[in-house]
C-alpha cells in the first residue's frame, strides 16, 4: 500500500504506526510518516542497536520515492538515533554506562529547569497539557506516549529561555529514550501520576515542588531500568 500524500489544511497529528499499511493519510508529510514508522520499529523492538537502515529497502517496503526516505533518515541521524558508519546508517547503540551517565546529567539539569519554569508557562497551556496526560494511554508501546513525554520535558526546558539548556535536554532525552526503546521495548513506563504531579506543581507555581517532582520522575526512570537489568 502506498503512503498517500497529506491533504492541505489538515492538522498535523502523530498517529500510532505499526507497519507500512498503517501509514495512511493523517495530515502528516511523507517524511514525517517515514520518521514515525522507523521510530515505531525501534520502540517495538523490530529494529535493534547496530541494525543497518537501507534507503532502497525502505523505499520498496513503503512504496515511496527516495526523497522523503532520505529526509526522514537525515532527521533521525541529526537527532542521534541513527549513526553513519562508513557509508551505512545504523541504529545507534547506547550502553548501560552511557545511559546512566546521561541520566545523571539529566538529574542535575532538569529539576533545576522545572524550578525555573514556574511562572513561565501559561496556566491555560498547563491545564491543556494536564488533560492530555490524564487521557493518554501510558501503557501503549507507540510514538504517542514518548511524544507527549518529550513535549512535557522540552516545554519545561524551553520555558527557561536558555537555548543551551533546551538543546542539552533534548539531546540527552533522545539518547536515554533510545536505550529504553531498544533494550527494554515496552517495559519502561513513564507514569501518568509522575507527570501529573509535575504539571500540578507548575500550575501551583511552586518551584521547590516542581523541582522535586522532576527529580522523583527521573529517579523512577533510573530505578525502573535497574530493575529490568537485575531481572536479566
Amino acid at each position: 500500500m502506498a503512503i498517500q500524500s497529506s491533504k492541505a489544511g489538515e492538522p498535523a497529528a502523530v498517529a500510532k504506526v505499526r507497519n507500512a499499511d498503517a501509514l495512511i493519510d493523517n495530515g502528516l508529510s511523507l517524511a514525517d510518516r517515514v520518521y514515525i514508522y522507523i521510530t515505531e520499529q525501534i520502540s517495538d523492538g523490530a529494529l535493534r542497536g547496530g541494525d543497518v537502515i537501507l534507503e532502497s529497502r525502505l523505499a520498496e517496503k513503503l512504496d515511496l520515492s527516495r526523497t522523503p526516505i532520505r529526509d526522514a533518515l537525515g532527521r533521525l541521524e541529526g537527532e542521534g538515533l541513527l549513526v553513519r558508519s562508513e557509508r551505512a546508517l545504523t541504529v545507534r547503540k547506547v550502553t548501560v554506562k552511557e545511559f546512566m551517565d546521561m541520566l545523571f546529567i539529566r538529574r542535575l539539569v532538569e529539576p533545576e529547569a522545572a524550578r525555573l519554569a514556574c511562572g513561565q508557562i501559561p496556566t491555560a497551556d498547563l491545564l491543556e497539557l494536564r488533560d492530555r496526560v490524564d487521557r493518554n494511554d501510558w501503557n501503549a508501546v507507540d510514538s504517542r506516549r514518548w511524544t507527549l513525554d518529550e513535549e512535557i520535558h522540552l516545554r519545561i526546558a524551553n520555558a527557561v529561555h536558555n537555548d543551551y539548556m533546551g538543546e542539552l535536554v533534548r539531546h540527552l532525552r533522545r539518547r536515554t529514550l533510545l536505550f529504553e526503546m531498544i533494550e527494554f521495548p515496552g517495559q519502561i513506563k513513564s507514569g501518568r501520576e509522575e507527570h501529573l504531579r509535575l504539571i500540578d506543581a507548575l500550575i501551583e507555581n511552586d518551584p521547590m515542588k516542581a523541582r522535586q517532582a522532576m527529580q522523583d520522575h527521573l529517579d523512577s526512570l533510573r530505578d525502573g531500568v535497574i530493575e529490568q537489568l537485575r531481572s536479566y
